[in-house]
């Protein structure tokens, strides 16, 4: 049989061309296509005997130098390539089996990567310590600045001794005492947050298998937070 794209002659129960990819329709319309959207990785298991020739391949595949595709070819089984449609996925597969290598395609609803864009943005939002923030975040990031501040003052200031200095350093510890408990709250309060934001999301998909811990996902952001501004006031609590 030949390709009704580009003329390539292929064995007969050819499903895809192992040269420009196309599928070959109508004679692969018993094959079972996937209801919903996947993405495929292909996963190089054994080179083959013609492994020069591999990792050439994956050298101009890649677009990457000859010593990391020999990197590769070493160290089977090794992911190739990833995110791919059926076709690509397949027709990279068959390239790499037509020079003498062992490689399977595997496959990943494209829900789990849905999921995992909303909850890295989730994070991303609830770590964002600057005043461009989430409208809830507002408080919390400017007493978390003059906390900062506070912080900065108490180390830099304490090496002089002269009344405006010690005056300075009173009014400075003051102001920390004043507004280290409210920066507390408002931490616990953004804890509290994205754990509800990320048990909202882990409903929304209903798949245990794609889940992350809402809790010890909004612990580590505060316990993060707290390291960065080396607030002393619970830090011992939450590490």
């Amino acid at each position: 049989m030949y390709c009704n794209k580009c003329g390539n002659q292929l064995p007969d129960d050819s499903c895809f061309c192992n040269k420009c990819g196309n599928q070959l329709q109508p004679m692969c319309s018993t094959l079972e296509q996937p209801e919903e959207i996947n993405v495929y990785d292909v996963i190089l298991t054994f080179p083959g005997i013609h492994k020069e020739e591999v990792i050439r391949f994956i050298k101009s595949n890649k677009n990457i130098t000859l010593q990391e595709a020999q990197s590769i070819a070493n160290n089977t089984p090794v992911l190739i390539s990833g995110k791919l449609d059926y076709a690509e996925a397949e027709l990279l597969r068959s390239t790499l089996e037509k020079l003498g290598a062992k490689a399977d395609v595997s496959v990943t609803p494209a829900e789990r990567f849905y999921y995992q864009d909303e909850f890295n943005r989730l994070v991303q939002d609830y770590s964002n310590l600057t005043p461009d923030c989430i409208a809830s975040l507002e408080k919390r990031n400017q007493f978390i600045s003059i906390i900062i501040e506070c912080n900065k003052a108490l180390y830099t200031g304490g090496a002089l001794s002269s009344l405006a200095n010690i005056a300075f350093m009173k009014k400075t510890k003051d102001r920390y005492k004043e507004i280290a408990p409210q920066a507390d709250a408002e931490i616990e309060r953004s804890q509290k947050e994205l754990e509800k934001a990320v048990s909202e999301l882990n409903k929304k998909y209903g798949n245990m298998y794609f889940v992350h811990s809402p809790t010890e996902v909004a612990k580590e952001m505060a316990t993060n937070i707290y390291k960065y501004v080396n607030s002393f006031t619970k830090i011992g609590k939450m590490l």
